[in-house]
């Protein structure tokens, strides 16, 4: 992780299976982000291959605690397999969800794989 502003946007890149064994970790470094304060964080899913109901529940929570700090989560770049996991859970009700990234964005590194 680098140190950026705490205010700019910080994409975090999400890859291979987003599940039980994977989204605990996932969900203490998007804590650790916040407690930073990352107040404005977007997952990049274009390398996720699967989204469980624990990954659906660390987005949940991890949305949650976002608002409740006066900042923001986004998904981007959600493959269209992912895409329909969210919509049948109503996520994409409740998610912000950019189907293409805007250019100006600070990217947190590498791919995050926990």
């Amino acid at each position: 992780m680098d140190a950026r502003a705490p205010n700019e946007q910080l994409v975090v890149p999400i890859e291979g299976r987003f599940d039980a064994v994977r989204a605990p970790a996932l969900d203490d470094h998007l804590q650790a982000l916040l407690r930073a304060g990352h107040l404005e964080i977007t997952l990049d899913l274009a390398r996720v291959r699967y989204l469980g109901s624990s990954g659906l529940r660390m987005l949940l929570l991890a949305h949650r605690r976002q608002l409740a700090a006066g900042g923001h989560l986004t998904l981007r770049r959600v493959p269209p397999r992912i895409l329909r996991t969210l919509q049948m859970a109503g996520f994409d009700q409740i998610l912000t969800i950019e189907l293409s990234p805007p250019t100006d964005e600070t990217n947190a590194g590498g791919p995050w794989d926990g």
